[in-house]
């Protein structure tokens, strides 16, 4: 009989938190540096955690965002890859690698969990390069709040309160900060979002959204209320109803 992904990882991290130990981050805080050597792993517990390369022309290229649940600093070599900082405040988590490393070998449970996160921080890479694809800035925009918006698991109709700066969006997606204003500007004007402030954002049409940033639209989640309706209609359909 085989198990759920997401049950997998979850008893894999309760297996994990054994060893883990718990590390506060003031915001803009480094956690580890790149080609330092990897001798730990770590997970977002809250706050977020930016993933960057820096560029030999002085810039960064902000690879991934960790939010809450997220795992990193699982290197393929002896040192790590990226750099990464604290975006905001936040609490991680932090494994020795060898003992996490060992606790792999011996539970079959935990090597399958470790794997499957490392499979996630891939897929993101992969959605990244699917943004960087697209040639109008409004299109990469649109995309990165649709995907933020599936990993905080939030409806479609509920705000997105953004952890990150406009100049992190910037250096994610290869655009400047000022493209990425005009570019918010250019989806509110087509309301396909609303702006509370810098840092709050509102889907206010993420199917029509979706189709610009050319995501399938059943990958988008659905509102509050056809949820509810979903759950109304099934109800309804029931036997003996």
């Amino acid at each position: 009989m085989g198990y759920q992904t997401t049950s997998i990882t979850g008893r894999a991290m309760d297996s994990m938190h054994r060893i883990g130990t718990l590390l506060d981050c003031a915001a803009n805080e480094g956690i580890y540096a790149i080609h330092q050597p990897a001798d730990c792993w770590f997970r977002v517990i809250d706050g977020a955690v930016r993933e960057i390369t820096p560029l030999a022309n002085g810039r960064r290229d902000i690879v991934d965002f960790l939010l809450p649940g997220d795992v990193f600093g699982i290197a393929g070599g002896e040192n790590y890859e990226h750099s990464t900082e604290a975006v905001v405040a936040s609490k991680l988590e932090r494994f020795p690698r060898l003992e996490g490393e060992r606790l792999a070998h011996c539970d079959g449970i935990v090597a399958y969990g470790v794997g499957r996160l490392g499979d996630a921080a891939r897929d993101r890479l992969r959605a990244r390069t699917a943004l960087l694809a697209h040639a109008s800035a409004p299109a990469k925009v649109g995309g990165f709040l649709l995907q933020t918006m599936a990993r905080t698991h939030r409806d479609s109709d509920e705000p997105i309160d953004l952890p990150m700066s406009r100049s992190d969006i910037a250096d994610h997606l290869g655009l400047s900060m000022e493209t990425v204003c005009r570019a918010l500007a250019t989806l509110r004007s087509q309301k396909l979002i609303s702006l509370d402030g810098t840092r709050r954002v509102r889907l206010t049409d993420p199917l029509r959204l979706a189709k610009l940033a050319r995501i399938d639209s059943a990958l988008v989640p659905p509102s509050r209320h056809d949820r509810v309706r979903n759950v109304c209609l099934a109800l309804a359909t029931q036997p003996g109803r």
